[in-house]
């Protein structure tokens, strides 16, 4: 095992509570990146990062459903998010998922302080033949 773990800290944010709000914006505190290939012109073995937030998505809830809208989604010309299933929506918290195929999200929200983390994972990821994940730590309002 080479490289000394690395920690990224940031101050906890000020938050407030987003119980009742069917809508919700959110930016992302805090992003991770795991990936591997075999191919050292991709990645040097397996790599993870950690980096300040980069992204916002948009959330709102319908019903069972949860439409979600990453930033770089809507930046490339996305109108329509992706439908999420929700699993749970009670007073303190929200749990929602998607398998598309390819990847499989979730979308994970304390209601009484409006934190929340997106993560996206897949079994395998073209060119690099290995699973790839990702999570971003966010604030929403």
């Amino acid at each position: 095992m080479q490289g000394e773990g690395r920690t990224l800290k940031i101050p906890f944010p000020a938050t407030e509570g987003v119980g009742g709000r069917r809508s919700l914006q959110c930016r992302s505190l805090l992003d991770t990146d795991i990936s591997g290939s075999r191919d050292k012109s991709l990645t040097n073995g397996i790599e993870g990062k950690v980096v300040p937030g980069q992204d916002s998505v948009i959330v709102s809830v319908r019903g069972s459903v949860l439409t979600f809208m990453s930033g770089a989604a809507q930046g490339s010309g996305v109108v329509r998010g992706d439908d999420f299933t929700i699993l749970k929506d009670s007073e303190s918290e929200l749990v929602a998922y998607l398998f598309n195929g390819a990847s499989m999200n979730s979308f994970v929200l304390n209601k009484t302080n409006g934190l929340a983390i997106w993560s996206k994972i897949r079994s395998t990821f073209p060119v690099y033949d290995a699973p790839t994940g990702a999570a971003s730590y966010l604030q929403c309002r």
